[in-house]
């Protein structure tokens, strides 16, 4: 949906007239600032937030869903005058066919020029909103598309509306910018609640608490829901919702299979939207609630599938955050263990909601899994190191906040053995864990492949920490020639990434060409190049580079693989020759890149590798 003339009414997420209104937004220096909590930073009032624009050119506006980005965005355009013409673009109201423009950065580029540079008789102010509800893939490829149109077209300015999260961009080129919660003062005076939990400070559900109040999120939401609709229609909603995500649909086909008396309802009930046009739902919360009632209900839904349908492939997890507070307190464990075993982040991410709402996730459970994401945090790719601090930041519990501050193996293992649980599950997994630095044991290598995926995920992270004798090699090299599920070839190639050696390497790099599961490839790809950064021999890793560059095409057909060369090739310590070595394939990503971005895009890495400026602002997302 593109406008240049915004109406002058709009509901909840876009009018604010009951509760808090425009807010000042802060400027943040990089991303530790504005992911430590978002408080700090330079306070910038509506009008110098439009200053910034015009004067960096780029703008990445990261703050919470419910924050009021669309009412921000949609004052933006409303108020352009005679020096700018003002354009809002939504991206999570495209259908899939359009996304199909954001499949690279170029197209990308081409499709925001075609839509965007149509009647247009002054300088560009170009509002975009719901970076966050398209693929992370795709989301990296309209910043870059944005970020090119803005370097080669000095009268475009360019607001990007984003939820909190690394992104890939150029601090020195875009300014980083956030909207603060509201003070529970504020709260208190517009809902009658007394020190107001993190989500009430959001303007979205203060604004909806006129409907009716509630513990969490999804109970605001389902208040009004409930007034409005059976539990037979709110099904029927919730199936539909699902299915548009799963589909990437959003013609609209959930309205036209309603009746008009529940249209009618759900529209004054502030659940779906006045206009025909696009999303049906008046907010993406509200889609997610609907999307995650239909889940919550059926068991054979918490697969990866699922879960990539309600986060966008990992882009958002609020959805899921709505799922957890729907489901009894006997299958809390269940969905934190299966969403784990899909994205170790997103169950981080309901550790953290769980924590903040009630804690009903087991004890040993969530330990278990802070542990285990304080040895990811030791892992040499920067990249990783990063986004598991973010999460732990993210959780702010005590376990977690010790975590954060280990600064070896022996300091998580003291950790998790002053864990006073009495469970045999625990013991089991305190049994894999605290043998981090020993000798390998047979256990071990058997949880490798256990139906148990956390005790089997961290026998695969203790083993990478480990030295392998023969016969352990051997057993790892089996599981991951004939592992009969793609889960235990993943984790064998994840353990064969601590090694040091050209026969290793050579292990990794077959199976990185012949395995059938782009996750094993991808983990495989990964290994290789952390083993390739230990070779002794100069001439070695030069070697394994080249085998790569003779795949160079096969890589360029998979951004998966793309954007793990990216991150993996900034592992640190490396040696003196690793710019050298790894340019070996760079030359020739760059020589079979279709376009000039592409090529710009391994040039970039290139001189960043002889320059050592992966700094940690500089890296992206998963």
């Amino acid at each position: 949906m593109i406008t240049q003339a915004v109406g002058e009414q709009w509901h909840d997420g876009r009018v604010v007239e009951e509760g808090p209104g425009i807010r000042a937004t802060l400027l943040h220096a990089d991303f530790e600032e504005l992911l430590d909590g978002g408080g700090t930073g330079h306070a910038l009032p509506f009008d110098a937030l439009a200053d910034l624009a015009t004067s960096r050119g780029r703008v990445l506006l990261q703050a919470p869903a419910g924050s009021g980005k669309t009412s921000l965005l949609l004052a933006l355009v409303k108020a352009e005058n005679d020096a700018w013409q003002g354009h809002y673009l939504d991206l999570g109201r495209l259908d899939a066919g359009e996304r199909e423009w954001f499949r690279t950065a170029d197209t990308a580029e081409e499709w925001l020029w075609s839509r965007l540079s149509k009647n247009r008789t002054r300088p560009a102010f170009v509002c975009v909103d719901s970076l966050d509800e398209i693929p992370i893939e795709q989301g990296q490829n309209v910043l870059d598309a944005i970020d090119s149109l803005t370097s080669s077209r000095p009268d475009w300015s360019v607001i990007v509306a984003d939820r909190p999260g690394r992104r890939r961009i150029r601090p020195t080129r875009w300014a980083l910018v956030t909207l603060p919660a509201l003070e529970v003062s504020e709260v208190e005076k517009a809902t009658g609640v007394r020190d107001a939990p993190h989500w009430l400070q959001l303007p979205y559900f203060v604004n909806r608490w006129r409907y009716g109040g509630g513990t969490n999120p999804a109970q605001v939401i389902a208040v009004s829901a409930q007034s409005a609709m059976t539990p037979d229609e709110m099904d029927r909603v919730g199936l539909g919702a699902l299915r548009t995500w799963q589909l990437s649909d959003n013609s609209d086909w959930i309205r036209k299979g309603l009746s008009p008396d529940l249209i009618d309802r759900m529209m004054k009930s502030g659940l779906m939207s006045t206009t025909q046009e696009g999303q049906p739902f008046l907010h993406v919360l509200v889609h997610g609630y609907f999307a995650a009632r239909a889940v919550s209900t059926d068991r054979e839904l918490w697969t990866k599938p699922t879960f990539e349908a309600l986060t966008f492939k990992g882009a958002t997890f609020d959805a899921l955050g709505m799922l957890l507070t729907m489901i009894q307190d006997e299958d809390v464990d269940r969905l934190v263990r299966q969403v784990d075993d899909w994205n170790f982040y997103a169950a981080a991410f309901l550790l953290a909601e769980d924590h903040d709402s009630g804690e009903r996730t087991s004890e040993w459970l969530s330990s278990a899994l802070l542990l285990l994401l304080g040895v990811r945090r030791l892992s040499p790719v920067p990249s990783t190191r990063l986004q598991v601090e973010d999460s732990l930041r993210l959780h702010a519990g005590p376990l977690a906040a010790e975590v954060l501050q280990a600064g070896n193996e022996a300091d998580l293992v003291g950790l998790a053995r002053q864990c006073a649980i009495n469970n045999v599950w625990w013991d089991r997994w305190l049994s894999i864990y605290e043998r981090m630095g020993d000798d390998v044991v047979d256990y071990e290598l058997d949880a490798l492949s256990d139906q148990d995926s956390v005790l089997a995920w961290t026998a695969a992270n203790v083993l990478l920490r480990q030295s392998l004798d023969d016969a352990a090699r051997r057993r790892i090299a089996d599981l991951m020639d004939r592992g009969a599920d793609a889960a235990s070839r993943w984790r064998a190639v994840h353990v064969l990434g601590g090694g040091a050696d050209v026969a290793t390497a050579s292990m990794l790099l077959e199976r990185f060409h012949k395995d059938q599961s782009i996750w094993v490839q991808t983990g495989a790809l990964r290994s290789l190049i952390l083993v390739a950064s230990r070779l002794p021999e100069s001439t070695e890793r030069t070697e394994i580079f080249a085998e790569l560059a003779d795949k160079s095409r096969e890589l360029l057909a998979n951004p998966k693989f793309l954007r793990e060369v990216e991150r993996s090739t900034q592992v640190s310590p490396v040696p003196d020759d690793w710019p050298v070595a790894v340019g070996v394939l760079i030359e020739e990503l760059w020589a079979h890149s279709a376009t000039i971005e592409e090529q710009d895009r391994w040039r970039r890495l290139s001189a960043g590798l002889r320059t050592r400026w992966s700094g940690l602002s500089h890296l992206g997302t998963l």
